[in-house]
């Protein structure tokens, strides 16, 4: 009876657990079922997103592909069109080329650099037009880039390929630095600072002020603020040799080709072209509008200005327009020796390492006539710079140092220390940009920024060797720099050339607006010259420029320049950002308009005065020409410029110093000197290379400095000379 209560009870709980285990399952089930229904409905969704998302992706690859090569053909063809134009353009210049005999042409080389500069400029106008964005949105997308290189990378420049170590350096500064080869090479882009102020981000000159006036003319500009008192005052601490060794160190590092040419001698855009507006061939001309009451140029309203040529973008990027530095920016004696290996080989004999000379130890014939002549059986010059024949004291360096060339190739043969004439070039070519870069670092930066620069920037030079080779460091030209600061020297330039005899007393005298393109002078007085340079004292550096420079620039057949007024908008057509900027840029405190707006107070490093002149031409501080602004600065110093120049001056020459792996007093074996090389060419100064070179029997120590107590007439012959032997043994 126990045992069938067990089984019924056992029946039961079985019965009853099987039940609430189906209920159970049953509610499982139906939880799992609404699970898997949720999980089915999220995945559908997914799904269905991720299909729409490739879909949209699809649509927006084809359409984007359908986008670009229609933005492909568009501007295939705008460079077709651009291309076409260009070429009627350079017929036209062509013509009016063979027609002028003034000014010196660019190259070919630069010519093409040129024209391939300005239709890539095109392109990319035209794609900020298609894409509808800035310059900066074209150059930090990653698809215009490929854009762009579709369609311009045959105007790029081509790569340069190195060798190792050189014991020389090239002639077109190339592969000066292995590892960036094109770091300071000819033909290549003005290095910036900051960024370009253009009046539409891309190329179109600095043409308005803070509130969208238009600026000032460059020409108001300068007859208010650059036109001289009655008396110009002589400068206590300087010669004329800190002028005229300047022009000739500036003609070493930069030149910037203009679209025709150089001094605006083919294209005439007063004549053929509309006033104050881009105009003519590869719109070229941004002429300088005279007002109607000029006090001397009273005929006109217009001074032609050509545009610089653009450069090709470098590394085949998208850029705004850039200019060409048509020479090596290394300190090299490009304008001796040529920036390329054709040119230099134009001014050699090939015999014994030297260079050419003519009868009188002149320098050689130009094939073109490309000066004025005067005289019978007088000629253009030929050196390595083109522009050796625009006034004599520069053409008179350029003897000095063609004649040094050959004195040290002449005592290296002559102790029979090379043989062979490549050699003997080369070895005398490298000892050469050594005494010329001693000269610059140990004489003339002195000079010209003072003792306080030359300790900031680490610029003086050492009693050894030092190492300061930096490969990081791109030692090419700034456009701040060739653009403005180092033509701070333009306010130092007297009112003539003279020629003194021996005993330094004046034997000739000629107005400077005579002498232009004129080499007479250099025929006649070249070692006078040189003794003019060195004697009498220099024009004091206060921001005004001399009336032979100011209105008779370059004159011929009674039309003639203002060399104020074209350095101001020379700056403005570079889209060099406005003079503050630049105080900003080097650590100086801006001039704020509340400042700018008081008048008869100074600011900035002006004085009362000079702020005053600016406050009644300029309608904000901001509007103020960076030319302008640097030279009317109060010097610093010791210094031939203000703060602003200063250390504008002193940024480049240390990029040229830290820049350049070729530097003389860099320990590197191979391409330097041996320390007791290197001692005999720091013993050699200006002064002793003037000795070497011109009929000079006695000169002052320091040729930057007048003759005093301090700096005394010294016989030449008391000088040192440079140590040849010490090459024997190298």
């Amino acid at each position: 009876m126990v045992a069938f209560k067990d089984r019924v009870r056992t029946v039961f709980r079985f019965w009853t657990t099987a039940q609430r285990y189906d209920v159970t399952r049953e509610k499982v089930e139906g939880r799992n079922w609404r699970k898997n229904m949720r999980v089915v409905l999220i995945a559908s969704t997914v799904t269905v997103a991720v299909l729409l998302v490739v879909m949209s992706l699809v649509y927006l690859i084809l359409n984007y592909k359908s986008e670009s090569v229609s933005d492909l053909d568009t501007l295939r063809q705008y460079r077709k069109q651009t291309e076409s134009i260009v070429q009627k353009w350079i017929q036209e210049i062509y013509v009016l080329k063979n027609n002028t005999t003034t000014g010196y042409p660019t190259s070919n080389s630069f010519d093409v650099i040129s024209r391939n500069g300005y239709i890539m400029q095109e392109i990319v106008k035209k794609m900020a037009v298609i894409k509808i964005v800035s310059l900066n949105d074209l150059k930090s997308d990653e698809n215009h880039q490929n854009m762009f290189k579709e369609i311009a990378r045959d105007l790029c420049q081509p790569e340069v390929v190195c060798g190792n170590y050189a014991p020389y350096r090239t002639f077109d500064g190339s592969c000066n630095n292995l590892y960036n080869t094109q770091w300071g090479k000819t033909g290549t882009p003005q290095r910036r600072s900051l960024p370009a102020d253009y009046s539409d981000q891309i190329g179109a000159p600095r043409m308005f002020g803070k509130s969208g006036s238009p600026l000032p003319s460059p020409r108001i500009v300068s007859n208010v603020i650059h036109s001289p008192g009655p008396n110009r005052r002589k400068d206590e601490q300087s010669t004329v040799m800190v002028m005229a060794f300047g022009q000739f160190m500036s003609h070493d590092i930069a030149s910037t080709p203009m679209m025709d040419g150089h001094h605006s001698s083919v294209i005439k855009c007063c004549e053929n072209y509309q006033n104050g507006k881009l105009n003519g061939p590869f719109q070229a001309c941004f002429p300088v509008q005279v007002p109607r009451n000029d006090l001397f140029f009273n005929d006109s309203t217009c001074m032609s200005f050509t545009r610089s040529a653009p450069a090709v973008c470098d590394k085949c990027e998208i850029c705004g327009r850039e200019q060409i530095n048509e020479m090596s920016s290394y300190i090299d004696a490009s304008q001796v020796y040529g920036k390329s290996e054709a040119l230099s080989r134009q001014l050699r004999t090939f015999s014994r390492g030297a260079l050419l000379v003519n009868e009188e130890n002149l320098l050689p014939k130009q094939k073109t006539q490309s000066c004025t002549l005067t005289k019978q059986k007088q000629y253009c010059f030929n050196a390595g710079d083109g522009r050796v024949n625009v006034v004599p004291n520069l053409s008179t360096l350029h003897t000095a140092f063609v004649r040094l060339h050959n004195r040290i190739a002449e005592r290296l043969s002559e102790n029979y220390i090379y043989s062979d004439d490549e050699k003997l070039y080369q070895e005398t070519r490298k000892i050469l940009i050594a005494i010329m870069q001693n000269i610059v670092y140990n004489e003339y930066l002195p000079t010209i920024l003072g003792e306080k620069y030359m300790k900031m920037y680490n610029l003086s030079v050492s009693h050894g060797f030092v190492n300061v080779y930096d490969r990081s460091v791109d030692a090419s030209i700034s456009n701040e720099f060739s653009t403005a600061a180092f033509r701070f020297g333009h306010v130092t330039v007297p009112g003539d050339q003279s020629s003194l005899n021996n005993q330094y007393d004046t034997e000739c005298v000629s107005p400077i607006e005579q002498t232009y393109h004129n080499p007479n002078l250099t025929f006649s007085y070249c070692d006078g010259l040189s003794r003019w340079m060195v004697h009498n004292k220099g024009v004091s550096p206060d921001g005004t420029f001399d009336k032979g420079v100011r209105n008779l620039l370059f004159l011929k057949n009674k039309v003639s320049f203002d060399l104020a007024a074209l350095n101001i908008q020379r700056g403005r057509d570079h889209g060099l950002p406005s003079y503050n900027h630049w105080r900003q840029f080097c650590g100086l405190p801006k001039i704020t308009d509340e400042q700018f707006k008081t008048q008869g107070n100074a600011f900035g490093d002006f004085t009362s005065e000079n702020a005053d002149l600016f406050r009644n031409i300029y309608s904000h501080p901001d509007d103020i020409d960076l030319y302008s602004g640097g030279v009317k600065e109060t010097n610093e110093p010791g210094a031939q410029v203000g703060p602003t120049f200063a250390c504008l001056l002193a940024h480049q020459f240390k990029q040229l110093k830290y820049g350049d792996r070729f530097y003389y007093e860099n320990p590197l074996k191979i391409t330097g000197f041996t320390k007791d090389q290197l001692a005999s060419i720091k013993s050699q100064s200006f002064a002793k290379v003037l000795c070497e070179t011109m009929n000079i029997l006695e000169i002052q120590s320091n040729v930057f400095k007048p003759v005093s107590d301090r700096n005394p007439l010294r016989k030449c012959y008391d000088l040192i000379d440079l140590n040849v032997n010490l090459w024997t043994r190298y």
